[in-house]
């Protein structure tokens, strides 16, 4: 069993291996990496203190039969925990750090006897990095988002929101920095000094951060509904001052479509510096796929959600499950 879990922790963080160590009481185990949920120990009535690892039936099949398990850490199945004090990140501050855009999210919860849970994840690689990486964008007179709360809310609920949007310099700056050190898939991401070192800082947007628009008639509330139902909105030029990099706002809206119909891709061709400066009509590329990405490197889930995989994915010795889904990746970190 030791043989088959052993684990080279020559070039694996610091924190990883003390975060999975075998504890002393399980002496048998030393020098493998386990997951502390799963050890469990007690005192007996003689004062003497007894510990047992909890395992899975299917990684204990495969024990018994001197296999490595397909989700061991010895089989790089490592996930690693943030650190706590970047536990309470908001969703914009962990999306600043993230190595891929994630534009859209959805998830299907039903009841009875077909119940059951289906997550569906949309995202596309930072190129050429993080968003932290490329700030500020070279947008005349937009130096901030701004949530717009519509209908009644109570006050909990309005300080929820503050919350739940906000973005904190200092927060995304030190998650930066644990990624840096910690996970090998930003090892070679260029850091920005003007952006991490910005004027504004969590005083600055303290005040006036959400504004809240009472809409007793519902007027907005349909606006919005009516908006949502059109594919092609209207375009959001006029709150871009500059017209010279207007074209460098990038629009994002989801709609259904069917998936058997046929649908002309074509590349778009890549803008020079002079062709940007240029007023020109937006042009967009709609790409439709009814098949799950290819995760050749094994990288890809831990790319999408680096706050699951803080310390990165490492290669397998075994073959595992290429069918896993986010969520179940979500169930272990729960678990764990």
């Amino acid at each position: 069993m030791k043989r088959s879990l052993y684990v080279e922790t020559a070039n694996l963080p610091n924190t990883l291996v003390e975060q999975y160590r075998c504890p002393s009481c399980l002496s048998d185990l030393s020098g493998l990496m386990v997951s502390p949920r799963g050890i469990n120990t007690y005192t007996d009535d003689n004062n003497y203190s007894r510990a047992w690892l909890s395992v899975c039936r299917e990684c204990d099949r495969s024990i018994q039969r001197g296999r490595l398990p397909k989700f061991a850490i010895a089989n790089g199945f490592f996930m690693g925990r943030l650190p706590h004090k970047h536990r309470d990140l908001t969703v914009p501050e962990r999306l600043m750090t993230q190595l891929t855009n994630v534009v859209a999210m959805t998830r299907v919860m039903r009841g009875g006897h077909h119940r059951c849970i289906r997550s569906h994840c949309i995202a596309f690689d930072c190129t050429p990095g993080p968003p932290v990486t490329l700030l500020p964008l070279p947008l005349e007179d937009v130096v901030s988002y701004r949530v717009v709360l519509v209908g009644h809310f109570t006050a909990a609920q309005l300080e929820q929101v503050r919350k739940m949007h906000r973005i904190r310099n200092g927060a995304v700056r030190d998650l930066f920095a644990f990624y840096k050190i910690n996970n090998h898939l930003y090892a070679k991401i260029a850091e920005s000094d003007p952006a991490e070192n910005s004027e504004y800082t969590d005083a600055d947007l303290e005040a006036a951060f959400v504004e809240y628009v009472p809409d007793d008639e519902g007027s907005i509330d349909g606006e919005i509904d009516r908006e949502q139902q059109k594919i092609r909105g209207e375009s959001d030029s006029w709150r871009v001052m500059c017209k010279t990099n207007e074209c460098s706002v990038l629009e994002r809206r989801i709609g259904l479509a069917n998936a058997g119909t046929p649908v002309a891709v074509r590349e778009l061709s890549v803008l020079s510096q002079a062709d940007r400066t240029k007023e020109r009509e937006r042009e967009f590329e709609v790409r439709r796929s009814s098949f799950f990405a290819n995760d050749i490197s094994g990288t890809l889930l831990a790319r999408i959600f680096p706050d699951l995989f803080p310390f990165g994915r490492a290669p397998r010795r075994a073959a595992a499950c290429q069918s896993v889904r986010a969520g179940m990746y979500q169930i272990l970190h729960d678990a764990e």
